[in-house]
């Protein structure tokens, strides 16, 4: 009993000396938030400082469940023909991520420019689609696929498809800007541009939770690699953010 009161003392002793040294270094003695609209949704970012060049911001953002409705087309083979239908088809681009960002302002205080540098994390699906078709449900044994854009996503054996268009569930994040998430007032402006290096889209296949590979579905050959070029060089989402700040420590 002895030994645990002395090593609770020490302890708190450890954590107060701790305090103390950051206290005088100004390391994480602030405490901001942040309410934001952009490209990534609606933000909400929790911040802190770590010197007086670098504060740091870690927030979760969402886009709300905007959809809509379209008309596709697809083939159905059962054991006596081939035959051609159309779905309609429910997309959506509702989508929730988390973010961990470094504002550095090389200027310190004199200036609210800041370089971002960070990563963005989760909320791989950019965009759903979902579908059902009763004819299809219908039909004993029949295989198929239906069309969504150029690509092809198959449908099971009840006359559902669900897929979506993924990206890489880390992505690496730069931006330039302007405003503190912790402001010297009780509450500031911040505006940013940056990107996300969301890596090469991928199609995948809900139902069957694997991904679609775009060669094999579309046919492709040399001469007809249309979708698959602008796949590959779609790497990039664009960031424009417009935050309201307040200092709340």
């Amino acid at each position: 009993m002895k030994k645990l009161l002395l090593l609770t003392a020490a302890l708190i002793m450890s954590i107060t000396s701790a305090s103390a040294q950051l206290s005088q270094l100004d390391i994480f003695t602030h405490l901001g938030a942040g309410l934001g609209i952009g490209t990534t949704g609606i933000s909400l970012e929790a911040a802190t400082n770590i010197t007086p060049f670098v504060q740091m911001r870690a927030g979760v953002h969402f886009i709300p469940g905007f959809s809509f409705t379209s008309d596709v087309d697809g083939e159905v083979t059962t054991s006596s023909a081939e035959e051609d239908f159309i779905m309609d088809v429910d997309g959506s681009l509702k989508r929730t991520q988390g973010s961990l960002i470094f504002n550095v302002y090389p200027f310190a205080q004199k200036s609210g420019f800041f370089v971002g540098v960070g990563a963005f994390f989760g909320g791989p699906n950019m965009i759903t689609v979902s579908g059902h078709s009763q004819l299809l449900a219908e039909l004993v044994n029949a295989s198929g696929s239906v069309n969504i854009g150029d690509y092809e996503l198959p449908f099971d054996k009840n006359g559902n498809i669900k897929g979506s268009l993924r990206q890489s569930n880390f992505r690496p994040y730069v931006s330039l800007g302007f405003g503190r998430p912790i402001p010297k007032n009780r509450l500031g402006f911040m505006v940013e541009l940056g990107v996300q290096f969301s890596g090469k889209m991928r199609v995948y296949d809900l139902i069957n939770k694997e991904e679609i590979n775009i060669d094999e579905a579309l046919g492709n050959d040399d001469d007809d690699d249309t979708f698959q070029k602008v796949m590959d060089k779609f790497n990039v989402y664009p960031v424009l953010k417009f935050t309201l700040t307040g200092k709340i420590l």
